[in-house]
């Protein structure tokens, strides 16, 4: 399994490519996915540390 650091860059390059390929509705819509993916690791990874 990724650490928390490698997954939240590759997240960040996921939206960065979403920046240079997508307009529009695609884009926001786009950017909350990985935004909401984003959170979900980081709460997971937050959930693990304290177990």
């Amino acid at each position: 399994m990724i650490g928390i650091r490698t997954a939240m860059i590759l997240f960040t390059l996921l939206a960065v490519a979403a920046f240079a390929t997508l307009k529009g509705a695609a884009l926001w819509i786009t950017l909350l996915i990985v935004a909401a993916l984003a959170v979900k690791a980081f709460v997971h990874h937050l959930r693990s540390r304290i177990e």
